[in-house]
């Protein structure tokens, strides 16, 4: 009897140690992550060489400087599309771009000042809201979503379900706004990043212009806010947010611009269009494309960096998502880029 007593003892005491293993809470990875430079203006408006702080909306725009790069992927990037082909870019003149994706905070602060409504919540014709459903584990369309309850989200995250027509209205507004404080000249104006800004500001000023992701050629969810059960290179499966999170919450790139990768989707000036190649008589060495704003008129407009529940393959520098300017779905929102508007023609 004794011994029963014992074994039965010892039994108890391994299952109990292994519920304790089973049940116990999983620990998240700590994401390493650096503070935002701070910016205080120095001047009336913005200037050349210099970042910007946006004061209305405290929002930072940092200076991106002339530069050429490769824009596309090479043939033997995994998963690489067909679209990517590799060319070179200059761009002849510098611009600004937003160190955030626009922050939810920035939108509802818009809304309130100009009383605008979303093409979501007004149900406008077209490519209407796509939100993934968790439970059935597809992405479906949903009608009575928009920014303010596609997802439950903070101030400062990124703000979503945002149509290509609803970021050019915000960049209108804050344009028309600074102008008429007299922070900004009348050759500067908010808009989209054209797809060559923003693939040279993602890649950055060092090692990144010739990797698969600013930061190196394989990615986890330690790096960006994607899908990390999908991870990019020969990394096991990992941190999956499954939703938006804080911006600034990784580590920047060396333009100090920050989730270039992953947490939503950004919206591009340009119509959708496969890259130029060169002509035959042309060497390819001196194919050489300036300032590419994309054609003048189009079906879908592009957007790029990949969002908190797609694949790695999606968050690639080189990637080009392409949809109509309607599309309002949970993984797409947009990041601001500041212009001379004789250097680039708003489409």
């Amino acid at each position: 009897m004794k011994r029963l007593v014992g074994f039965l003892a010892i039994v108890a005491l391994i299952l109990g140690l292994g519920f304790v293993f089973v049940f116990r809470p999983v620990e998240v990875p700590s994401i390493p992550t650096i503070a935002p430079e701070v910016v205080t203006n120095s001047t009336g408006n913005p200037v050349e060489g210099t970042h910007w702080n946006i004061e209305e909306l405290d929002y930072v725009m940092r200076w991106i400087p002339a530069g050429s790069f490769v824009m596309g992927s090479p043939s033997f990037e995994e998963h690489r599309n067909p679209d990517e082909d590799q060319h070179a870019v200059t761009l002849s003149d510098g611009f600004w771009l937003g160190q955030f994706e626009v922050r939810h905070k920035d939108w509802k602060h818009f809304v309130e000042q100009d009383g605008y409504k979303s093409e979501a919540e007004l149900k406008t014709e077209g490519y209407g809201t796509w939100v993934f459903d968790e439970a059935k584990k597809e992405i479906l369309q949903a009608q009575d979503k928009n920014w303010m309850n596609v997802h439950a989200h903070g101030d400062n995250h990124p703000v979503m379900a945002i149509s290509y027509n609803d970021a050019m209205a915000f960049c209108q507004w804050l344009t028309d706004k600074e102008r008429t404080h007299h922070r900004l000249s009348e050759t500067q104006q908010y808009t989209l990043p054209t797809e060559a800004q923003w693939e040279y500001a993602c890649r950055g000023p060092g090692p990144g212009k010739e990797t698969v992701f600013h930061f190196g050629n394989k990615m986890t969810g330690l790096e960006a806010n994607f899908n990390g059960q999908f991870p990019y290179g020969d990394n096991k499966p990992g941190l999956f947010q499954q939703s938006t999170i804080p911006v600034g919450s990784y580590m920047p790139n060396g333009y100090g611009l920050y989730d270039m990768h992953g947490n939503t989707f950004e919206w591009c000036l340009d119509w959708y269009v496969p890259y130029p190649k060169p002509k035959p008589e042309t060497e390819s060495t001196d194919f050489v494309v300036v300032n590419p704003t994309g054609p003048v008129e189009g079906d879908k407009r592009c957007y790029r960096g990949g969002s908190w529940f797609d694949l790695s393959q999606y968050c690639r520098s080189a990637f080009r998502g392409k949809t109509p300017p309607s599309d309002r779905s949970d993984h797409l929102g947009f990041r601001l880029a500041l212009i001379d508007v004789p250097n680039i023609d708003s489409q």
